[in-house]
């Protein structure tokens, strides 16, 4: 089972807003991926260097993953609206309601996926490391957090971190970081 805890980001505001540009972009770029398929060219066998975005090579390929994940939601949705037109039809009846298309879902909350291989946790400088592309280069960013005992025996113990997620929850950016238990 995985649990994820949730370690608060200690940032002056010129690292808030490269890290708020980075996850607008992350957001951006698997929007742009989901238009991409839905016009008619398949992501299906995408990688890191066929995206065309300012972000580091991993969280490029988390973004075709995200993409990936976007469509299958989709499809599935549209296979339901086929299957509920198609019983109508069987039965020779008509809906109440017209049966809609299913909405392409479109990501709006700004958020930043890093996979487990490349961040990194420091439980006695209690800093967090990720990769970021800045100024045309990928940098590996430091930021301090605030570690409680309860969650620094959670990092110690547990032998595989998964996904690093940093999200904002008001107005503060938190670190969730993915443990299996």
């Amino acid at each position: 089972m995985i649990l994820t805890t949730s370690l608060k980001l200690e940032l002056n505001s010129e690292e808030e807003n490269v890290l708020r540009a980075e996850m607008a972009k992350y957001i951006a770029c698997v929007n742009v991926l989901v238009a991409q398929d839905l016009s008619g060219e398949s992501i299906q066998k995408f990688t890191s260097k066929d995206v065309d975005a300012e972000l580091a090579s991993a969280v490029r390929n988390q973004a075709v993953l995200d993409a990936k994940s976007v469509l299958r939601r989709y499809a599935k949705n549209q296979r339901k609206v086929e299957r509920k037109r198609a019983w109508f039809t069987a039965q020779g009846k008509t809906p109440k309601h017209p049966i809609r298309d299913a909405k392409v879902p479109v990501l709006r909350k700004h958020v930043l996926f890093v996979n487990n291989q490349n961040f990194k946790i420091e439980l006695d400088a209690k800093t967090v490391s990720v990769p970021l592309f800045l100024d045309g280069k990928m940098t590996r960013k430091t930021y301090r957090v605030t570690l409680t005992p309860r969650q620094r025996e959670i990092l110690t113990t547990t032998p595989h971190l998964s996904t690093l997620r940093i999200v904002r929850r008001g107005n503060i950016l938190l670190a969730q970081v993915g443990y299996t238990v």
